[in-house]
C-alpha cells in the first residue's frame, strides 16, 4: 500500500507539468497514448456513468497535451463520443462524434464503425481500454435466456424489437484483435470479467487484463485517481489496482481486483492441463463447499443463474498433490502477479458480506457440476477454448 501511495504521489508531481503548457494535440494527429473508454450504460447504470464522467473531466487538466482520452457513452442520450483534454490549465470535453440514432454497443457492426472512426480521426502510438458496463464474464445469456446473462455488456435500445444486447467474451476478444495498436492494458470496470476463462480467451487481445473476479461496486472505479495513472509512463497495472481498492477502504462494499499478464496464459493452461486428468476425474463442484468462492453456493433464482465463481488457487489448493501445486503455482504467479482485495466485500447477487481468505488469487475459474442446473453451464463450458486447452476435453 505504501509504494502505491508513493506511486500516486509522484504521479500528480509529473502531471502536474503540463498544467497551462502548450495546446492539446489536434484530431488527426497522432498521441503518444490514448485513453479509450467505452461505457455500456444504456441501462440501470446511466446515472452512475455520468457520475465516472465528472470524475474524469475532475482531472482532465492533467492528461498530457500529446495524448488524447475518449469515453464513447451510450446511456439515456445519444450514443456519442467525448474527448477529454487540458484547456490552459482546466479540464475540458467536447463532444466530437454524436450517432444521432440507437446504437448495439454489444454488436460488432456497430462498434466497427466507431472504431474505425476513432482509428481515422484519433489516432495512438499506444492504447489503453476501459470496458464499462454490466458483465458476467464468460457465461452466455443462452444458458438460462436470462437478460442477466450476458458475458460483457447490457444493452437496451430501440428496434430489433427492444432486445437486450450483450456481447460473448470470444467476440469481444476476436474484434480487439483487429485493432492496428494492440492495446497495453485493457480494464474492466465491469463484474466477474477476471476469471481464467476471459483471460485465456484475451491473451492475445491486450498485454493486460485488469478486472475483478467478483462484483463490481455500482459506483465503480476512482477515475479522479486512475486517469493520471493511465498516463503516468512509471505506473503499473499494479498501481492501478491498489489505487482503485484504496478508494473502497472503509466502505460497506469492499473490492477485489488483479492484473492477468496476457502472454503467459498459454503457460498457465498448459501447466493446469498437466494436472486436471489426474486430479478432477470424477470431481464436481458439489463437492467444493470448502473452497473460497466469490458468489459461495452460486445464485439459481427463477431463470437467473449464477455458478460459484471459485477461486482459482483455491481449488488447486484442495485437489492437487504438495508437488504438483508447486510446480502449478509458478505458472499462475507468472500470469497473475498483481492482485489485492477488500478485508470484505459485498455481493448483491446474494445480498451478503463475504470475507477474504488465506488461499484467494484474485482469478475465478469454472469446475464442471452435476445437477441439471449445470447442464446448459456446463454445454457452454465446454465450447470455450479455455476447456480444451486447459486439458478439461481429457476426462469422462
Amino acid at each position: 500500500m505504501l509504494s502505491a501511495v508513493l506511486c500516486l504521489s509522484a504521479c500528480s508531481d509529473d502531471n502536474d507539468t503540463i498544467k497551462g503548457s502548450g495546446n492539446p494535440i489536434s484530431e488527426g494527429e497522432e498521441a503518444r497514448r490514448m485513453l479509450f473508454m467505452y461505457i455500456v450504460a444504456d441501462n440501470n447504470l446511466s446515472s452512475f456513468a455520468q457520475d465516472d464522467l465528472s470524475e474524469v473531466l475532475a482531472v482532465a487538466d492533467k492528461i498530457p497535451n500529446d495524448c488524447y482520452l475518449l469515453a464513447f457513452v451510450d446511456d439515456n442520450n445519444d450514443p456519442r463520443v467525448l474527448r477529454y483534454f487540458n484547456n490552459n490549465g482546466e479540464g475540458d470535453y467536447e463532444t466530437v462524434y454524436n450517432f444521432g440514432r440507437e446504437f448495439s454497443a454489444c454488436d460488432t457492426t456497430d462498434m466497427r464503425v466507431l472504431f474505425d472512426w476513432v482509428e481515422e480521426n484519433y489516432p495512438a502510438q499506444s492504447v489503453d481500454m476501459v470496458f464499462w458496463s454490466h458483465a458476467t464474464g464468460w457465461l452466455r445469456d443462452d444458458d438460462y435466456r436470462s437478460v442477466q446473462q450476458y458475458s460483457f455488456g447490457y444493452d437496451i435500445y430501440v428496434g430489433n424489437n427492444s432486445e437486450c444486447s450483450r456481447m460473448y467474451i470470444e467476440e469481444l476478444a476476436a474484434f480487439i484483435e483487429t485493432m492496428p495498436v494492440k492495446p497495453d492494458r485493457i480494464m474492466f470496470d465491469a463484474c466477474f470479467m477476471q476469471s481464467v476463462e476471459v483471460a485465456y480467451a484475451m491473451r492475445k487481445s491486450a498485454n493486460w487484463i485488469i478486472a475483478s473476479p467478483a462484483e463490481i461496486p455500482a459506483p465503480g472505479a476512482p477515475y479522479d485517481v486512475l486517469v493520471p495513472l493511465f498516463f503516468n509512463d512509471v505506473a503499473t497495472p499494479q498501481d492501478i489496482i491498489y489505487a482503485y481498492k484504496q478508494a473502497y477502504e472503509g466502505t460497506s462494499t469492499g473490492v477485489v481486483l488483479s492484473a492477468v499478464k496476457c502472454d503467459a496464459m498459454q503457460q498457465l493452461a498448459d501447466a493446469t492441463a498437466v494436472v486436471v486428468k489426474n486430479a478432477f476425474e470424477g470431481v464436481s463442484g458439489s463437492d467444493c463447499g470448502d473452497v473460497f468462492s466469490y458468489l459461495p453456493g452460486g445464485y439459481f433464482y427463477g431463470k437467473n443463474a449464477f455458478p460459484n465463481f471459485f477461486d482459482m488457487n483455491s481449488v488447486m489448493l484442495k485437489y492437487l498433490s504438495a508437488d504438483d501445486y508447486i510446480a502449478w503455482k509458478a505458472a499462475l504467479d507468472v500470469a497473475l502477479p498483481y492482485s489485492c482485495a477488500s478485508k470484505y466485500w459485498y455481493t448483491d447477487v446474494k445480498g451478503k458480506v463475504i470475507d477474504v481468505d488465506d488461499s484467494w488469487s484474485g482469478i475465478s475459474m469454472y469446475l464442471p457440476n452435476t445437477g441439471s442446473y449445470f447442464d446448459k453451464f456446463n454445454t457452454s463450458f465446454s465450447s470455450l477454448e479455455w476447456y480444451a486447452a486447459a486439458g478439461w476435453n481429457e476426462i469422462e
